[in-house]
């Protein structure tokens, strides 16, 4: 195994060139280039260019003629050390001159209430700007390569001075002087700014308020470090909606007088969103009007849901049947098994696609259906099959009891059954029985004979 725990390089041709430019004119350019070498390799190329035409010093000199003035230049100088092996290039930059740099002229200077924008023309490459307050010491300066400048951060009803020069190239010096400054007086401030801007915000919006005289305001508002987006308020507030939870964001308010007549921008107020509200869930879930085949489901719920998911299923089973998008908190439910138990629960939906967790599961059992009504009584019958009272019960109505009596009136069997089935019961004694079969509402009496073993 070989194990590398130090790597480094060194170059097979080293290139120890110095360059020194000793001279530089409007259409030429001398150097001098001293080191080991015997003979140097050097080209002369507009900065930018990445062509490398070299030619061959021996005598250190490098001389460059019919060059554009005003331009820069790079001198590349490498050496052969091997055939096929050079030493890396070394690049000096030179601007070429152009004789006199002429002045600015034609410096104009229009006012606003809190910048200014100047003009003038000429033919350089760049321009220093310089403005100060009228009479004092203290310059504030820019550069630009257009003719023009709009010079910001003024204060109204105040008189200024500015002055230009030309730029013609980058070599040093390669300046004009100043212009003559131009006095101007920017304008006085009509529209006034308004002041305590305060912010509430929530999770997706923020409530902007301030004062002020204006009936019309511009706001401002922008994440940290991203695009500012505007928009117009009447009166001197205003909700900003679509923001993100659990983000800082500046906010900017200027008055609106009149068609071009805005004020000067609030002091920027920082604020954070708060984190999305939790989507609550349901609770108190009740249930009333219960009947053996339908219920009233009801339930609390939060005021942030906007409307709500049921479930419910018997006991015996485990698929679960869904309502949903309710928009009240209580469903009539029907459908049900009289005498069978119920599991049922409730989500609540709220905004953004949000739901909350299911609700603890909340049991209900359905009653018995009605006992023996009109309809139903007539197709009960009753009669007795070796020693077995038989009461057959096709229409499925409640019994709840039947009791037995002897010839003289006399009980000798009172049984709760409450089912919609069948019911059969045992005899023992012969003779003749009277049955009282009851319901809730209803009852039906029928004399038989028992007889046999």
């Amino acid at each position: 195994m070989l194990m590398l725990t130090t790597l480094s390089a060194s170059y097979s041709c080293p290139n120890d060139a110095e360059v020194t430019v000793d001279a530089v004119g409007d259409n030429s350019l001398s150097a001098t280039v001293a080191g080991s070498a015997e003979e140097w390799l050097v080209f002369v190329r507009k900065a930018g260019d990445t062509s490398r035409n070299y030619s061959k010093v021996t005598n250190g000199k490098i001389e460059a003629t019919g060059l554009d003035s005003r331009t820069d230049y790079e001198i590349g100088v490498t050496k052969a050390c091997e055939p096929g092996d050079t030493a890396a290039v070394k690049i000096v930059t030179v601007t070429t001159t152009g004789g006199d740099c002429g002045m600015p002229q034609d410096v104009e200077v229009v006012a606003d209430k809190f910048s200014a924008t100047a003009t003038w023309t000429g033919e350089a490459s760049a321009y220093n700007v310089r403005y100060r307050l009228n009479g004092t010491g203290q310059w504030a300066e820019e550069q630009v390569t257009a003719n023009s400048i709009v010079v910001s951060g003024l204060e109204s009803s105040t008189t200024y001075e500015l002055a230009v020069q030309s730029v013609c190239s980058k070599a040093e010096g390669d300046t004009s002087a100043f212009t003559k400054p131009v006095t101007f007086t920017t304008l006085a401030e009509t529209c006034l700014p308004p002041e305590n801007v305060a912010v509430v915000a929530e999770a997706e919006t923020a409530v902007v308020t301030w004062e002020g005289e204006a009936d019309k305001y511009e706001v401002g508002c922008a994440p940290a470090g991203g695009e500012e987006t505007f928009v117009i308020a009447e009166g001197t507030t205003t909700t900003i909606a679509g923001l993100i939870p659990e983000t800082e964001y500046k906010v900017r308010v200027r008055a609106i007088c009149a068609v071009g007549d805005t004020s000067r921008w609030s002091q920027a107020v920082a604020f954070a969103t708060e984190a999305m509200p939790e989507c609550v869930t349901p609770y108190d879930l009740t249930v009333s009007d219960l009947a053996p085949d339908s219920a009233t489901l009801s339930w609390s719920a939060d005021a942030g849901n906007q409307s709500w998911n049921l479930r419910w299923r018997a006991s015996s089973v485990t698929s679960w049947t869904n309502v949903e998008g309710l928009e009240a908190t209580s469903y009539l439910l029907t459908g049900f098994t009289p005498n069978t138990l119920y599991i049922w629960s409730v989500q609540a939906a709220c905004d953004r696609g949000r739901t909350s967790a299911w609700v603890v599961q909340n049991r209900f059992t359905t009653p018995l259906a009605d006992g023996i009504g009109d309809m139903g009584i007539d197709d009960i019958s009753v009669f007795v099959k070796g020693r077995t009272l038989n009461i057959v019960n096709p229409s499925g109505c409640t019994i709840s009891g039947v009791s037995l009596y002897n010839a003289a009136g006399q009980a000798i069997g009172v049984y709760s059954v409450n089912t919609a089935e069948n019911v059969f019961i045992p005899l023992s004694a012969g003779g003749t029985i009277i049955v009282k079969v009851y319901g809730e509402k209803l009852s039906k009496t029928v004399q038989v004979a028992v007889t046999g073993k």
